[in-house]
């Protein structure tokens, strides 16, 4: 996650722009974790994830993920950085009882503490469509791992974000428009295509790219509401990105969707993985274990 300047420019992740505040980001932060944690962990154990390793959780934010590496890893030491003062609060609170074997630090993913360094596995979650430089920032984390060691990163794409039930696609247009408004305060809202070229230009070996897929048949609508709420694109409407009347039409349709007997929506999410020339490899998917 990134921190907002003090020159009051809007970067591409602001939680304080947040329409609920933090209360209310905390909150989104969490359903989104939960969302979809299981589909991932499935995917990280089949890229060696493993418990007694030394793992790096690069941009944590309010801690949602890192305290579930915690629960699955019990014998690993785990490093969490993130730079926005108000997350990193709520993320030591919930990983207090993990004792010194979490660490949270504040830094920048671009410049990572010397504490963070000397790891066996890093994760970057929904991290790389924030930065300005994807590259400068994955060979970072290159050097913080040790020899043999796996980046994973996960982010999305919104060309391939996902599918609905029922569809409106009146509101296609105004998505596109909101997730292209991101490139105008540094970020990548595309970036879910560039991930294993990114991994490539860093320095990393045996790049893999694959897709970690969400679905309400599974756990049902509940779950997605949090995310797929149009009331974040409020401060779009201030910045003219989207006028009342598109906003108005996409809160309809979100109304509509939610209500609907026959609603479902899957979500996709890019999961490109390399490994640091060494030792070490990234196994294959077959035989690996399944998550706990």
């Amino acid at each position: 996650m990134l921190q907002p300047p003090g020159d009051g420019t809007r970067r591409s992740y602001d939680p304080q722009a947040m329409v609920a505040g933090y209360p209310g980001e905390l909150r989104r932060l969490e359903a989104q974790a939960a969302l979809s944690w299981a589909d991932e962990l499935r995917a990280l154990r089949r890229l060696g994830l493993t418990d007694g390793m030394r793992v790096l959780d690069v941009g944590g934010g309010s801690g949602t993920i890192t305290r579930r590496l915690a629960e699955i890893l019990p014998t690993s030491d785990i490093v969490m950085v993130d730079q926005d003062p108000a997350l990193l609060a709520e993320a030591r609170r919930i990983l207090a009882p993990f004792g010194t074997r979490v660490i949270v630090l504040q830094g920048t993913a671009e410049q990572l503490p010397q504490t963070a360094c000397g790891v066996d596995f890093a994760l970057a979650r929904l991290v790389l469509q924030h930065v300005a430089d994807p590259v400068a920032v994955a060979r970072e984390v290159r050097d913080a791992l040790r020899p043999g060691g796996t980046f994973a990163v996960l982010d999305v794409d919104g060309g391939m974000w996902g599918v609905a039930e029922p569809y409106f696609p009146e509101t296609a247009a105004f998505h596109a428009r909101a997730w292209m408004a991101q490139s105008t305060r540094g970020g990548d809202r595309f970036i879910g295509r560039k991930l294993w070229s990114v991994l490539r230009h860093a320095g990393f070996q045996e790049v893999t790219l694959d897709l970690v897929v969400s679905h309400s048949g599974d756990s049902g609508l509940g779950p997605f509401l949090a995310v797929i709420d149009p009331l974040e694109l409020q401060p779009m409407v201030a910045d003219g990105v989207l006028s009342l009347t598109e906003f108005a039409a996409m809160t309809a349709a979100y109304r509509r969707f939610v209500t609907s007997a026959e609603s479902f929506l899957l979500t996709v999410g890019f999961l490109a993985a390399g490994r640091v020339p060494g030792h070490g490899r990234i196994p294959e998917k077959r035989g690996m274990p399944a998550a706990r």
